[in-house]
């Protein structure tokens, strides 16, 4: 099974359906124990006060069926059971039934309590998909319904029926109407305040995305800051020891040499260091989009690899844009180094493959490598700064972090697939709308 994560690590949380089916779920129980007991002090009530008595017995009975339901299905969440949707709707669908019956021995169509239909509809449409929703709408009107037929076919009750029919058909119709209406107006609302929990939870981590990146961005400007004076002094007395050792005699010169050239080797790679962790992705200093033929972008990215690795990378590009309106430095920059996560992560004879498509208004550039693929609790973390599984020196775990980043400054986002045994996708998606300026015919 491919893993699959589009959000930083430690911004996931258990999946939105589960976690609302087990709430919808325990709160449908609380509220069907409440319902219980008010049916219950209505019927002792009404009993008490009508001049006609009702069928206790009977009516308890139906009750002691809810309750029982309700206990079996509290007993089965409280050990663990999965809150399918199909749990509360067969909880609903059973209320709706003994709700007919309770009604067929209390006055049938002419017992007021009927508008309680519209309550179990109401409850579907809040803890249930549209589905479920319809078809107890569709349930609810079959036993409203059959509660007119009851009156209709009562023997002793021909006069009445006779007179009632038309008003009996005018009240099933108007119920039909009423509960339809109840449940398009519960479900979209219900859809909306879904729609904006998701949007107000992307706006959250999008937000701490970018406190992470200007907590990151800080961290390199303190760095860059502190560290600079003393590298430059490093840099001098690497200089001067340079000019020393050119004026000793041999064989020692050549070994001081050598370890003088390293220090300025180590001196340039902090001198790199510094500087990609002060490049804010998506946010260069001073640069901004600018049209650029796809090309141009490919062969700069290709570029900056030594010849033995860009032969092991292959472009495809089947139907992609000619030119790309982009921050062209911080793009080559993410390509780049998604290009070379991929070429250390193959066998070293193995090819990867970067693939420029286009469809439904997004630009994709998809990196895809060979290698032996992430462990879910290793893709979870996968993009969290400073997070990384190279050895030590190897990389500082931003890389990921800041494409991400840059993706998501230009409208887009980053998306990686990845599983044990079958290599890593990274596709970096943008807007087409914002990058594309022209396209091949």
């Amino acid at each position: 099974m491919i893993n699959w994560i589009d959000t930083l690590p430690g911004e996931r949380t258990a999946p939105v359906g589960a976690s609302r089916a087990y709430v919808s779920l325990a709160w449908l129980l609380k509220v069907r124990w409440g319902a219980v007991f008010g049916q219950a002090a209505t019927i002792l009530i009404a009993h008490a006060f009508l001049s006609f008595g009702l069928p206790l017995a009977v009516l308890f009975a139906l009750l002691g069926i809810e309750a029982l339901s309700n206990a079996l299905a509290g007993r089965y969440l409280a050990r663990g059971g999965v809150p399918w949707p199909r749990v509360a709707g067969l909880l609903l669908a059973l209320d709706c039934l003994l709700l007919t019956a309770m009604l067929a021995w209390t006055g049938g169509a002419l017992n007021p309590f009927s508008i309680f239909y519209l309550v179990y509809i109401t409850l579907a449409a809040v803890v249930l998909d549209a589905r479920w929703t319809w078809a107890l709408t569709a349930f609810a009107a079959l036993g409203y319904g059959s509660l007119f037929l009851q009156a209709l076919r009562a023997p002793d009750q021909w006069h009445v029926a006779f007179r009632l029919s038309s008003h009996l058909q005018a009240m099933w119709w108007a119920f039909l109407l009423a509960a339809s209406l109840t449940a398009y107006f519960v479900l979209r609302l219900s859809r909306l305040l879904e729609a904006r929990e998701r949007d107000a939870a992307r706006a959250q981590a999008h937000s701490a995305r970018h406190a992470r990146l200007a907590a990151v961005t800080t961290l390199a400007a303190g760095a860059a800051h502190e560290l600079s004076t003393p590298l430059a002094t490093i840099a001098v007395a690497a200089h001067e020891l340079e000019r020393s050792i050119a004026r000793l005699p041999q064989p020692a010169r050549e070994a001081l040499a050598s370890d003088g050239r390293l220090i300025e080797a180590e001196l340039q790679r902090c001198r790199a260091i510094l500087d990609r962790m002060a490049a804010r992705a998506g946010e260069p200093a001073g640069e901004l989009p600018v049209p650029l033929p796809l090309r141009a972008l490919l062969d700069e990215t290709l570029g900056a690899f030594p010849p033995e690795d860009s032969t092991r990378i292959d472009v495809v590009t089947p139907a992609a844009p000619d030119v790309v309106r982009v921050p062209a430095r911080s793009l080559v920059t993410a390509l780049v180094g998604l290009l070379k996560n991929a070429l250390e992560a193959s066998p070293p004879a193995s090819h990867v493959t970067l693939a420029v498509t286009s469809g439904k208004g997004r630009l994709r550039l998809r990196v895809e490598d060979r290698g032996a693929g992430m462990a879910p609790e290793v893709l979870a973390r996968a993009g969290e700064p400073f997070f990384t599984t190279k050895p030590p020196g190897a990389g500082l775990g931003l890389g990921l972090f800041l494409t991400r980043a840059l993706a998501e400054q230009l409208g887009g986002a980053l998306r990686l697939e990845s599983a044990p045994g079958s290599g890593t996708a990274a596709t970096l998606e943008l807007p087409l709308d914002h990058t594309a300026v022209s396209h091949s015919i």
